[in-house]
């Protein structure tokens, strides 16, 4: 093979190389974006749980619920109040035999 030959082969080696490149970071650019930057937004959402800001809109949301709860005729379905009932009479039980 001729040198010209070899610089030839060796630069459409490089542009290969450096197309390739290119493409494998496009690639990973669009797979995070599309896939592990929801979750690492709700994994930082819960880290922020600290954050003053956040504490005050769980405890605004909290409120709206319950209001949202009270203004209902009844907040618990039939079956749902039977279980808390019997949860809550087994615990006073086990808390009275304690004594």
């Amino acid at each position: 093979m001729t040198s010209f030959s070899k610089k030839n082969n060796l630069k459409q080696f490089l542009i290969k190389l450096c197309a390739v490149s290119l493409a494998a970071i496009i690639v990973i650019s669009i797979v995070f974006n599309l896939f592990l930057a929801d979750k690492f937004q709700a994994i930082n959402q819960i880290l922020q749980i600290n954050n003053k800001e956040t504490i005050e809109s769980v405890k605004d949301k909290l409120r709206a619920e319950i209001q949202s709860g009270l203004d209902k005729d009844r907040i618990l379905n039939e079956n749902d109040a039977k279980l808390l009932s019997d949860f809550y009479q087994k615990i006073k039980r086990e808390l009275n035999e304690a004594k």
